[in-house]
């Protein structure tokens, strides 16, 4: 830099400090301004260990309040030898004054703790800071990045710490009363512009906001503006250091440059779920750094893909293709979760517990679930969570409403945070609530006879009713008990029922009921005290005919004989076999007569189905009904009960059920 620059820089230098964290694009950080803060990634600041990127600017992450070893007492910096803590708060003591600190002698010093010092190695590395920009006639280079490690004031962990930046065009010759920039907190790189194409020389210094700690390290880094285009070599034995539920740990050795030394080099790793698919940034290093870590992915136990690419101080990147595999760790960490908050509005049978979303390392807080455990007894340390099944469990969401409890109970709950791999929080924190009293069962007319209630099949039916209503439970809260029997008026309402609602519906499903066969049913409320209604009205119903357990074994025993109905010989086309009846009958043309089919599922009229003519010897067969009376090959004529179930198959659709 020759003087005249170094003048316009010292006399713009209020102007330049200003706007010297400002960052320009391209990878280049270029812009008018002659002194630019920039990232390796040259959008933004690289921030160095301890710290986070907070808009243009790296900040120190909190760290714990600092603490005196003296009796009770919290000391800033600035006790001398002999200043004394005891008891109080103190912002310096006098050195030698021979006051006594709690348990110490008078005149002794006082354990000063760790040196006030701030810890900076200095700058680390100087070069090119830009790639020839296009054009025909590109102007001269005028940029040098800098690079160094992040400093450390152990004794002010909570200090803000900057760095300043001394130049000069000889070496040695510094002049540290004016540094021509400062780099923001927590920066690791800068890049500094507008030289002329001269070795210049460069001195960092870590500055903090508090303390009295000075740094004056005089490590001395040089580079030439040049322009830089030709991208390092790639890292190499890159491995797969270590592994969290959700971070790899990725370490290389460094690669080379023909300008930027291995202390000036960043690394990006990119990742992916497969390899050749790693264009997901996931981490930048530090400069120099051989190992950085990739956090935040998704899933544990998993198998992801990572590349690491080298990047120089110009922002030329090494062209490598290679990617390597790493695994995340099984997820062995439980949420973090207060617990419940409160157990609110109870009810005869329940309440509604609320909590605050628990969070996790793996889990969206959407996906995590809440147990919710109810006991009559106190809960102590004792209490064994892992062998009790809890007595609700929800998924997201901030309450949850757990019924099925006693009446007029007092109750203690516990919630606890499960995560997607099955860890739980192990918290212990109690509300108790008590139930209401409630000895009257709900008010219910029964279930309703109105055909448009109820829809029969073959092995199940579906019930719906009026709603019922109690004096202490809302109609949603109301459950409902189906009980059946074959014979009217026999229901055993002792017996466990043969079907239950989902709290609050006004229908269910009754299942795995006989085909062809009647039933009555009776539906009785349940109120959340468990209080049942004593109804009788009555529904009968009689399920359909099933061609599986009714239609086909009358073929069977009958029809689909050695010598007839079956594959091979089937008269008339007609498989009478079970697997080949149905398709072989409904719908199909009669051979006998083109006029009808052979089962018509789209007529009820079993006369309209011309197999029903043939085993009844309707009008219109041709030759004799079938099955003809042959005990030589056991085949006899169809029973009225077989022909009756028939006839009800067809006038109910001919189902294929």
């Amino acid at each position: 830099m020759t003087l005249r620059a170094e003048m316009f820089v010292r006399r713009n230098m209020p102007r330049l400090r200003r706007f010297g964290g400002l960052l320009g694009g391209s990878g280049l950080c270029a812009t008018t301004l002659v002194l630019v803060a920039c990232g390796s990634d040259g959008n933004s600041i690289t921030c160095g260990k301890g710290t986070v990127e907070k808009g243009s600017t790296c900040v120190v992450k909190p760290a714990p309040a600092e603490t005196d070893a003296g009796s009770g007492g919290t000391t800033d910096s600035g006790f001398g030898a002999g200043g004394t803590s005891s008891g109080g708060t103190s912002n310096g003591g006098s050195a030698g004054t021979g006051a006594t600190a709690s348990g110490g002698t008078a005149g002794e010093p006082a354990d000063s703790g760790p040196a006030d010092v701030i810890d900076f190695k200095g700058a680390a590395a100087a070069a090119p800071g830009a790639s020839t920009p296009a054009g025909s006639k590109p102007p001269d280079a005028d940029s040098v990045r800098l690079a160094w490690e992040p400093a450390t004031y152990i004794t002010h962990p909570l200090a803000t710490l900057k760095y300043e930046i001394f130049a000069s065009t000889s070496a040695g010759m510094e002049n540290f009363e004016a540094p021509i920039a400062e780099a923001p907190p927590g920066s690791t790189s800068f890049l500094v512009q507008g030289l002329d194409t001269t070795k210049m020389y460069f001195v960092v210094r870590a500055v903090a906001n508090e303390g009295i700690a000075k740094d004056e390290n005089k490590v001395e880094v040089s580079a030439t503006p040049s322009y830089d285009d030709k991208a390092p070599s790639a890292p190499s034995t890159v491995k797969a250091a270590s592994a969290t539920s959700t971070s790899v740990t990725l370490s290389w050795k460094a690669a080379t440059d023909d300008k930027t030394p291995p202390a000036g080099l960043t690394y990006d790793i990119y990742w992916g779920t497969k390899t050749g698919s790693t264009t997901t940034l996931g981490a930048v290093s530090s400069p120099g750094a051989t190992s950085a870590t990739v956090t935040g992915l998704p899933t544990p136990k998993t198998q992801f893909f990572f590349r690491v690419v080298a990047v120089d101080a110009a922002g030329n990147a090494s062209t490598n293709k290679d990617d390597i595999a790493g695994k995340t760790s099984s997820d062995v960490t439980a949420p973090v979760f207060g617990g419940c908050s409160a157990a609110t509005d109870p009810t005869a049978g329940g309440a509604t517990v609320v909590w605050t979303p628990a969070v996790d390392d793996t889990t969206p807080a959407d996906k995590l679930s809440y147990a919710v455990y109810a006991f009559e007894v106190p809960v102590t340390r004792d209490t064994p969570f892992d062998k009790l099944d809890p007595t609700a469990t929800f998924t997201g969401g901030t309450s949850g409403e757990i019924t099925g409890l006693k009446n007029g109970t007092t109750y203690r709950v516990v919630c606890r945070a499960i995560d997607s791999s099955g860890n739980h929080d192990d918290n212990r924190v109690t509300q108790v609530f008590t139930t209401k009293q409630d000895g009257k069962p709900p008010t219910f007319a029964g279930v309703d006879t109105d055909p448009a209630s109820f829809t029969v099949d073959s092995t199940q039916v579906t019930i719906t009713w009026p709603p019922a209503t109690d004096d202490q439970s809302d109609t949603t809260k109301l459950t409902y008990f189906v009980y059946a029997s074959t014979t009217p008026g026999d229901e055993d309402f002792t017996a466990p029922p043969i079907g239950k609602s989902e709290v609050g519906l006004l229908s269910t499903q009754v299942v795995g009921l006989l085909s062809n066969t009647q039933y009555y049913f009776v539906v009785r409320a349940v109120d959340e005290a468990g209080n049942v209604d004593k109804n009788t009205a009555e529904l009968g119903l009689s399920t359909l005919v099933s061609f599986a357990d009714d239609v086909q074994p009358i073929f069977t025993a009958n029809c689909a004989l050695p010598t007839c109905h079956v594959p091979g010989n089937p008269p008339q086309g007609q498989i009478l076999q079970a697997g080949f009846a149905y398709n072989s009958i409904v719908g199909q043309l009669a051979g006998e007569n083109p006029n009808l089919k052979r089962i018509d599922p789209t007529n009820s009229d079993p006369l309209k189905s011309y197999l029903y003519l043939k085993i009844t010897g309707g009008v219109g067969i041709s030759g004799s009904s079938m099955p003809p009376s042959d005990a030589q090959n056991s085949r006899r004529p169809l029973n009225d009960n077989e022909k009756n179930t028939i006839r009800l198959w067809i006038v109910q659709g001919a189902k294929n059920n």
